[in-house]
């Protein structure tokens, strides 16, 4: 189980602009493992969600990507994700958007 914790602001991301070396403040992305037997959620990774306000995130169909919706930085990031283990990996892709995104989803 994944979810977000936003206007956090304690991680930072490289910055997307190639030619800025300033790093971008991030929300963090925080993984649990659910016990089956009692429920119990254990901490399993706390991760930069890439920027800031992750209004909503989607895991693919396949379980090995992770859309996020950054509202706060009006972009929307695509990250790697491990579904044996669901531990999320590296930023694989980004986009600067139109106004402010609230929503993300993969069309399979």
């Amino acid at each position: 189980m994944t979810l977000s914790s936003r206007f956090d602001g304690n991680l930072t991301v490289p910055n997307y602009d190639p030619n800025n070396s300033t790093a971008l403040r991030s929300d963090p992305l925080i993984t649990f493992t659910i016990n089956r037997e009692t429920g119990k959620l254990s901490h399993l990774q706390t991760r930069a969600s890439g920027g800031e306000i992750p209004r909503c995130f989607c895991i693919n169909k396949n379980g090995t990507l992770v859309g996020v919706a950054l509202q706060g930085d009006s972009r929307i990031v695509i990250i790697k994700r491990d579904p044996e283990s669901g531990l999320l990996g590296d930023i694989i892709s980004s986009a600067k958007v139109m106004g402010m995104p609230n929503c993300i989803i993969f069309n399979e």
